[in-house]
């Protein structure tokens, strides 16, 4: 749900608002993906029940950031060094971006949660 959240905006700033901008579009589209993702990976793929503000928050965000990072720099790549169209390349960069949000998420962010644990009556 995220990633078409992502990059049906995405779409549209590209092509109707931001004049072909796709460094500025995929930041904005990005930002709006992991407010979405973060509501539906917290409490529906890891089970935490927790108020928004929890501390899941912050390295939330520390993944997300990565993950965008490294989003741009694949369009960037694939866009100006290999002439991929825009649309393409963010495709193939979210790929690579779910890949560390997932990866990071999974593994720093929600470690102690419960879908996490082999036990349920673990604290989170």
């Amino acid at each position: 749900v995220s990633y078409w959240s992502d990059f049906a905006l995405y779409s549209i700033l590209y092509t109707f608002v931001l004049n072909e901008n796709y460094v500025v579009s995929k930041i904005i589209s990005y930002i709006f993906g992991i407010f979405i993702g973060y509501i539906l990976n917290k409490t529906w793929t890891f089970g935490v029940k927790r108020q928004f503000f929890s501390g899941y928050l912050l390295k939330y965000g520390i993944v997300s950031a990565i993950a965008l990072l490294a989003n741009i720099f694949c369009i960037f790549i694939l866009k100006e060094y290999y002439n991929v169209d825009a649309y393409l390349s963010a495709m193939a960069a979210t790929l690579f971006s779910f890949i560390i949000n997932f990866s990071g998420n999974k593994l720093w962010v929600f470690a102690n949660a419960p879908a996490n644990q082999k036990n349920t009556t673990a604290k989170d």
